[in-house]
């Protein structure tokens, strides 16, 4: 069994009305898998908003209100159980009130962010399973081994969706619907769409067996070692386990460094905080989330000058993997030296890089891997490599993704020399790699998509502040 088939992953994406919490939860039963109402999910942060008292369009507020929240989804036999903070809402965010205030909450980028980060986390402890939603297919799992789009006619979308409101007239259900299409189909994060080789399903005239039994196909044509269990009744249902516990992560000492070394790096240091200051007038935000312990701090790169610029972002010493053709310059070894370089020989293996950068974490000093690898161009984050991603699972640290404006407007690929611009960098919130990880492999890329969607965010950001404005994507 290949990689890709280990992780196996149904994605059901489409608009309301559709039945697609419905049919996921009997296609995770006959395929033997656990299934996700990732719609659940942000309908769970508009319930907490109206009973929270904050505006679902509130911004900054919503998202901080997310980030706080234990929201636990489960399935049971014919029905979607949610918990908020150790509480059964599972009722609740069905209401009228939360219909109308989910629109606005699932249009916030920076919520979805956190919720899509969430979703990627519960498929990689399970090793997939099916989800279903309106991004699924297209930002959450775009390599999803089976995408599927329910749809169906606007008359037959609100016949079904008027049955879970009891007298609710079907003209209003069926303009409620249209304006939720419009929402979901027209904002600007992660907008409702056709995914690239998803199968489209019509269900306006197919019985939710008929649509099942079409995606229990689909499945297992498209994972051969898949065993058939067609017809073998689903185990009995059981409650969603309680909100998880908050894990205690442990308060690490920074290591004993040679003063000559503290020395030299300080010096090297406040040298280029005066570059940054004084040439680049640069601005800094986040700094509160720079962890105590070991970390891999991982930087979007556009410019020569990101290294002096996350320089910048704490006063412990940070150690930066570079090429030994680096040290080949007499006046630059000590700078070299002072940031905490750590030389890697162009023949050195994977392993001997794996090596150092883990022996550098055991120490308690913070790393510095720009997991786009070289430099790009352009305003779009893409083309991640694992590597801080399993060395983070392999140490136990957390990844602090960094967001960087007008380093590009400083000195881009085109210029020789470093020109006087605002940059802006912005520190992230740390990203935790998973607990208790069977398999270092498989949840790597899915650990390296958290950190993308995360860096792309702060890069926007950072973008936003430098410009007022963030380049078309």
């Amino acid at each position: 069994m290949t990689e890709a088939e280990s992780i196996r992953i149904v994605a059901l994406d489409g608009p309301a009305g559709t039945g697609k919490s419905t049919v996921a939860r009997l296609v995770a039963q006959r395929l033997g898998l656990e299934h996700l109402d990732t719609g659940a999910m942000y309908r769970a942060v508009a319930w907490a908003c109206l009973e929270g008292g904050v505006a679902p369009d509130a911004g900054t507020a919503v998202v901080e209100l997310a980030q706080r929240l234990s929201i636990s989804v489960g399935s049971q036999a014919n029905s979607t159980v949610v918990y908020v903070d150790g509480r059964d809402v599972s009722d609740a965010i069905r209401s009228a009130a939360v219909d109308k205030a989910v629109g606005p909450v699932a249009s916030n980028a920076a919520v979805r962010a956190e919720l899509v980060a969430r979703q990627r986390h519960w498929a990689a402890m399970r090793h997939g399973g099916v989800l279903d939603g309106r991004d699924i297919a297209t930002v959450v799992f775009p390599d999803a081994g089976v995408k599927v789009y329910l749809t169906a006619s606007a008359e037959e979308r609100a016949r079904r969706r008027g049955g879970e409101h009891e007298g609710a007239a079907l003209a209003a259900v069926a303009a409620d619907l249209a304006r939720r299409d419009h929402v979901d189909s027209t904002r600007r994060a992660d907008p409702l769409q056709v995914a690239l080789g998803a199968t489209v399903l019509d269900t306006t005239s197919m019985s939710i067996d008929e649509v099942v039994e079409a995606i229990v196909r689909l499945a297992e044509g498209s994972w051969p070692t898949l065993p058939n269990v067609t017809g073998v009744a689903p185990p009995p249902p059981s409650p969603p386990p309680p909100p998880p516990p908050s894990v205690e992560r442990p308060h690490v000492v920074s290591p004993l460094i040679a003063p000559r070394q503290r020395l030299l790096y300080n010096t090297v240091r406040a040298a280029i905080m005066a570059i940054n200051r004084g040439w680049f007038k640069a601005t800094y935000d986040g700094l509160h989330n720079i962890p105590d312990g070991p970390f891999i701090l991982s930087p979007m790169h556009r410019s020569y000058v990101d290294t002096l610029l996350v320089a910048g972002v704490t006063k412990r010493r940070m150690r930066f993997l570079g090429k030994d053709t680096m040290w080949k310059y007499r006046w630059f070894r000590p700078i070299a030296d002072g940031m905490g370089g750590i030389k890697i020989h162009r023949e050195a293996t994977d392993r001997e890089s794996m090596r150092l950068c883990l022996a550098a974490l055991a120490a308690g000093e913070p790393l510095v891997i720009y997991p786009e690898g070289r430099r790009k161009e352009g305003p779009v984050v893409r083309d991640l490599f694992d590597g801080p991603a399993y060395i983070a699972l392999s140490a136990g640290v957390p990844i602090v993704p960094v967001g960087i404006g007008g380093s590009a407007d400083a000195m881009g690929t085109v210029h020789k020399f470093p020109r006087r611009r605002h940059i802006h960098v912005i520190v992230g919130t740390p990203l935790y790699p998973p607990i208790d990880v069977r398999s270092k492999r498989r949840a790597a890329p899915l650990f390296t998509a958290q950190l993308l969607v995360e860096l792309q965010y702060l890069f926007d950001d950072a973008q936003r502040v430098v410009h007022g404005f963030v380049p078309d994507h």
